[in-house]
């Protein structure tokens, strides 16, 4: 993903990931490399692929749960408000 130049190629890869989460679990997926993955994502200028990533971190809080939060402890005060509030939307999800 992070070679492709076309946002809407990133945030359908995104999608895409946030799909197989929701489809198959993420038993067996290493946390940390998963969410430097999404980080990346984040920090993309375009809104759609920024979008896209927050919602691939809020599925991965549904499965983890509030742990999470302290693997993004270095994103930007405004970023990590706008997930937070995603966060909170989820928060009696299992």
């Amino acid at each position: 993903m992070q070679k492709q130049k076309a946002p809407k190629a990133q945030a359908d890869a995104l999608t895409w990931v946030k799909q197989q989460l929701v489809d198959f679990g993420i038993a067996g997926i290493p946390l940390r490399d998963l969410i430097a993955f999404v980080k990346t994502g984040l920090q993309s200028p375009n809104a759609a692929v920024r979008s896209s990533a927050t919602q691939v971190l809020v599925t991965i809080r549904i499965f983890v749960g509030a742990d999470i939060s302290g693997f993004l402890e270095d994103l930007n005060p405004q970023l990590l408000s706008t997930i937070n509030t995603e966060f909170d939307k989820v928060a009696g999800q299992a």
